[in-house]
């Protein structure tokens, strides 16, 4: 599995994010961080459904600022990147309401 992670305002690269996966009982994967260029990669066989987590950390400067998020079902497929954007804690934007309203939720 692979992407990258990105502000969902300039779709600027956000690095040091932590990238956790887990089955659905809730046991741990892989975990990675995003580099530089806000890319992560995590060795998950394909196929498998998982969880993934995408969580800041105490070493970002904006770390407090930017939401962690959780993304649910997603069954792994080594050729389609699962790329996520963050939102900046207590604001929505159009972007992210939109995917959710995709996905059902509002």
């Amino acid at each position: 599995m692979h992407g990258h992670v990105r502000t969902i305002t300039g779709d600027k690269p956000i690095s040091m994010i932590k990238v956790s996966v887990y089955r659905p009982d809730l046991a741990l994967i892989a975990c990675a961080s995003a580099s530089a260029d806000g890319s992560y990669s995590v060795d998950v066989p394909a196929g498998e459904r998982v969880m993934v987590r995408f969580d800041t950390h105490h070493s970002l400067d904006p770390a407090d600022s930017r939401q962690p998020s959780l993304v649910t079902e997603v069954v792994v497929d080594g050729t389609v990147p699962l790329d996520h954007h963050l939102v900046p804690w207590a604001q929505f934007a159009d972007t992210a309401r939109a995917g959710r309203r995709l996905m059902g939720r509002t």
